[in-house]
């Protein structure tokens, strides 16, 4: 009896981790997976001008919006459910623009629907994924802060993740903007700097072992530059 509960216990554990840690991947499978026809209404039909392989390719175009616009997103992108749904919302009012000008067989609009469709991809694509992957891996260890440990004000849990923390900051710090945002630069590198010293000052007070209130304001504070960083991009 006392194997089978053990047994349990651990099933239980395992199960809740594995969903913590899907929790803090900022993935969407359905928009993944819409990326297959995508390609071909992109890469192929729309540089050939092929009507008749755009129109074949509308019942999957119409069933993969659908499931996007339906998709439950991992807890890590929480904070982008408004603009997700809007964006979500025009991807499937351009697809009805494709079947009615697939209707009216308005060549001209089946290509700007196309294009239109191509281009609601490439805005639910960035909404989810951040422009450098510095900013992408900072956000995962601050999720967990936010959420769990620290408004469970575990201590314990919040000082071994400190190392993991400053090690992002300082991958922020090193890091670079693709050419398309290079303008930015300037105004991240600024962000970047208030941002480490926000992460040293809640790193400081949960070193220090300070109440709760106070653990939670530095860690609002860390939050809201972040916040900033990723409004950058918007």
């Amino acid at each position: 009896m006392k194997s089978l509960t053990k047994y349990l216990a651990f099933i239980i554990i395992s199960t809740s981790l594995l969903a913590q840690t899907d929790e803090t991947k900022p993935e969407v499978k359905e928009l993944t997976q819409y990326h297959e026809v995508i390609y071909k209404l992109w890469h192929i039909a729309y540089p050939n001008k092929d009507i008749n392989m755009i129109i074949k390719l509308y019942d999957d175009l119409k069933d993969g919006a659908d499931k996007v616009a339906n998709a439950k997103l991992p807890g890590i992108l929480r904070d982008k459910e408004k603009i997700w749904k809007e964006n979500a919302e025009k991807l499937l009012l351009s697809i009805n623009n494709l079947k009615n000008a697939i209707d009216k067989k308005d060549t001209t609009e089946i290509l700007k629907s196309a294009e239109t469709i191509h281009a609601m991809y490439e805005t639910l694509v960035k909404v989810i994924k951040p422009p450098i992957k510095e900013v992408d891996d900072f956000h995962q260890t601050l999720y967990v802060l936010y959420h769990y440990y620290v408004p469970e004000n575990n201590i314990e849990k919040m000082k071994t993740l400190i190392p993991e923390l400053l090690q992002k900051v300082k991958n922020l710090k090193n890091a670079s903007l693709p050419d398309k945002l290079k303008q930015k630069e300037e105004k991240f590198k600024t962000i970047v700097l208030e941002l480490d010293k926000e992460v040293l000052n809640f790193i400081s007070a949960v070193e220090n072992n300070k109440d709760k209130t106070s653990i939670k304001n530095a860690m609002e504070k860390v939050h809201q530059k972040y916040q900033a960083l990723e409004k950058l991009f918007e």
